[in-house]
């Protein structure tokens, strides 16, 4: 679900925001493996 939503705002942004990427990758893998576990790795690096 994310994926598809983020397939259609994409095209509508004229310069993709390299944070916006990271941010919708951080999310998805958040969803899979829970955001406990991977928001704490992310802030020590």
């Amino acid at each position: 679900m994310a994926t598809a939503a983020g397939a259609t705002v994409a095209p509508q942004i004229p310069v993709i925001d390299p944070d916006m990427i990271a941010e919708s990758i951080w999310s998805m893998i958040a969803m899979k493996d829970g955001a406990e576990v991977i928001l704490p790795a992310a802030t020590s690096r």
